[in-house]
């Protein structure tokens, strides 16, 4: 009776624990949108890219928030000769845990 007491104190112990491990996450990026000065530069195209990075030991959930998708506008600012040049870009990214 004992050992089955001991047992089922380990196995409540071990389920409180949670599984932390590394994960990995991949995200495409597409670039939707890029203007210079105003130009569409990528005209009806789009450029994609594949990323990876790795998220230290954490939860799965916490994984997940942190491998999050999103959408970005980069706007750079510049003058040259007197005149102010803008370069916009809009991009976004699908990732997940692999």
């Amino acid at each position: 009776m004992k050992k089955i007491m001991l047992l089922a104190a380990v196995i409540s112990v071990a389920s409180f624990a949670s599984c932390k491990k590394a994960a990995t996450c991949e995200c495409t990026t597409t670039v939707t949108s890029y203007t210079e000065n105003g130009v569409n530069i990528l005209g009806t195209q789009s450029q994609t890219t594949v990323s990876t990075r790795e998220i230290a030991k954490t939860s799965k959930k916490t994984a997940a928030a942190i491998c999050g998708n999103s959408t970005t506008t980069d706007t750079q600012t510049y003058t040259s000769g007197g005149t102010t040049y803008s370069d916009v870009m809009t991009s976004s990214s699908t990732c997940a845990i692999k």
